[in-house]
């Protein structure tokens, strides 16, 4: 097995700066082939995009448990056992079809059923008081879900995210790693879970606290909290999550006044960053494992997508540019025109934003192309 300098097997690969342009290098040399990624990871497709020049691929993996089934089985099924037996089948097909390919998981970072049943205070709480949603099409419903807020969430899951990677280091097809996407949460894509429906997150102790803490971050005084929300009687401790009518708010404001909505303001500012917050924290994870020498990124930013919707909580590109340990981020192509076999490609974010900051902007094409009516006609 061949080890680079930096102690890890295969090439180095980085984001540098190519003429002005954050770009892709394996050991030392711009690397600029686009990438082929699959929810169907079968040999036959491996195949053909490398026939048509394609040297790294994509495939979903899990963490611990990929909470939309797409890599199966659970790597974490339970405390105490582990199983990546669908992860190095998959690694297996791409190798098949091209022995020299480069890989780039999509690590979701999912939460195993017996960790959701071992750790009931650590789950996220509906505005309503329920653990379960009744609404919405893109995640499963029929069971709770962890708060974003959870530390013990975050440290047992980046324990997950280590077990895997360290897996993959020691395995006999480690020297093939490009690198990793993280992804997570709603549709895979970091959005909070109540995102685009009517029942609200996050009501939990998790969550409470750690937006007290914010607070604290923010006005280091009780004194300049009470100044800011125009309030002499609240304190760190008696802050609460916005209510349901306070995020809602008038159907017709565009803006909220700080003076009478600071409260609402400043949770939306740290519900927002907490998403980049946690994306980080499980990318420094996977920088230390790989020992700098893999590219590392997540879902974010869709930023002109959602209107600015702040239940999303993709408005703190800002917060996610300071990170150290993301090297890309990765936006699909905005759903907004995408009429049959058309491909109408247009960006969700401000990528010149995440550019400026050294961060590869990584567009993923997912449009359908000029084949896809002849290929309809025939399933």
């Amino acid at each position: 097995m061949h080890v680079s300098q930096t102690g890890a097997p295969g090439p180095v690969v980085k984001v540098e700066d190519i003429n002005g342009a954050p770009t892709f290098t394996v050991n030392g040399e711009p690397f600029l082939t686009p990438v082929f990624e699959t929810y169907v990871p079968e040999t036959r497709y491996f195949r053909q995009f490398s026939l048509a020049g394609t040297k790294v691929f994509s495939f979903n993996a899990n963490a611990a448990r990929c909470d939309y089934g797409h890599s199966r089985p659970p790597t974490w099924p339970a405390p105490n056992r582990w199983d990546y037996s669908g992860l190095d089948e998959r690694v297996s097909r791409v190798l098949e079809a091209n022995p020299d390919a480069l890989i780039m998981p999509r690590v979701y970072i999912g939460t195993p059923d017996w960790w959701l049943e071992q750790n009931p205070d650590e789950l996220l709480v509906l505005d309503n008081g329920s653990r379960l949603y009744t609404s919405g099409n893109t995640f499963p419903k029929d069971r709770p879900y962890p708060s974003i807020a959870s530390k013990k969430w975050r440290r047992d899951m980046g324990v997950g995210l280590r077990h895997l990677l360290e897996h993959v280091q020691r395995s006999d097809y480690a020297e093939h790693i490009f690198g990793y996407f993280l992804s997570g949460l709603n549709t895979e894509e970091w959005y909070h879970w109540s995102s685009g429906i009517d029942q609200l997150s996050d009501y939990s102790k998790p969550m409470t606290t750690a937006f007290q803490e914010w607070l604290r971050r923010k006005y280091t005084s009780v004194e300049n909290l009470r100044r800011a929300w125009n309030d002499n009687s609240v304190t760190f401790q008696t802050v609460r999550i916005p209510t349901r009518d306070e995020r809602y708010g008038k159907n017709t404001d565009t803006f909220r006044n700080p003076s009478e909505k600071m409260n609402v303001i400043d949770y939306y500012i740290f519900y927002n960053e907490i998403v980049p917050e946690t994306i980080d924290y499980f990318a420094a994870v996977a920088k230390e494992v790989t020992k700098g020498a893999k590219v590392i990124g997540a879902f974010y930013a869709y930023m002109y997508e959602f209107r600015g919707d702040p239940e999303y909580g993709h408005n703190a590109l800002a917060k996610l540019n300071q990170s150290e340990h993301l090297d890309f981020i990765f936006v699909t192509a905005s759903y907004g025109e995408r009429q049959l076999g058309t491909g109408g490609d247009y960006l969700r974010a401000p990528a010149l934003s995440a550019m400026l900051h050294g961060k590869l902007w990584y567009h993923d094409n997912d449009t359908c192309s000029f084949l896809a009516r002849k290929v309809m006609r025939h399933m």
